[in-house]
């Protein structure tokens, strides 16, 4: 570069200075410092654009600033009722708010019974709906008697002769007590 063009580069937002947000200590909230490290400093280019308003605490968006939620605590701020603004800004209320149960699709039982993943509400919050696995209801071959339904030449004392079962029972036979 030409000793002209150097004259005119401006150095000083290259030199180090305290981070805006831990004022040069390094930690914040008793961690590391999010915007340096834990280096208490950086370049003056890079402090420039630190936002410290995102760090300022606001009232949690699910709970309202109460702390709980559905009678207890509230699960995005710990039952604080209050959190850091750029934790606010990811917390997704929808996700909270009760959808069909995707296992008995609003009815409440399921197979002539309370369905045992809402319990019989036939309504969830949609962050559970989402974790329901409809795929361990459906019937399966009895792992014991190999869905002939009997063992031994008796009812199969697992699956009680149907020869089938759901699948989240037959995960939990143990066919070697059988042996």
């Amino acid at each position: 570069m030409p000793k002209w063009r150097a004259e005119e580069v401006d150095t000083s937002k290259y030199k180090n200075v305290k981070c805006p947000l831990c004022k040069g200590k390094g930690t914040f909230q008793s961690e590391d410092c999010p915007e340096c490290g834990g280096d208490g400093s950086m370049p003056q280019w890079r402090a420039d654009d630190v936002d410290t308003s995102k760090y300022k605490n606001v009232k949690c968006p699910l709970c309202k600033g109460k702390g709980t939620f559905q009678s207890e605590d509230c699960p995005e701020c710990g039952g604080d009722g209050s959190m850091p603004q750029w934790r606010a800004d990811e917390v997704d209320t929808s996700k909270y708010k009760d959808v069909k149960c995707p296992l008995c699709r609003g009815k409440g039982t399921f197979q002539s019974e309370d369905c045992p993943e809402c319990g019989g509400d036939g309504s969830m919050p949609q962050w559970r709906a989402d974790d329901v696995d409809t795929s361990k209801y459906k019937d399966v071959r009895c792992p014991l008697c190999k869905g002939k339904g009997t063992f031994q030449a008796e009812n199969c004392p697992e699956c009680g002769g149907e020869g089938s079962m759901p699948q989240w029972r037959a995960d939990d036979v143990d066919t070697s007590r059988y042996l």
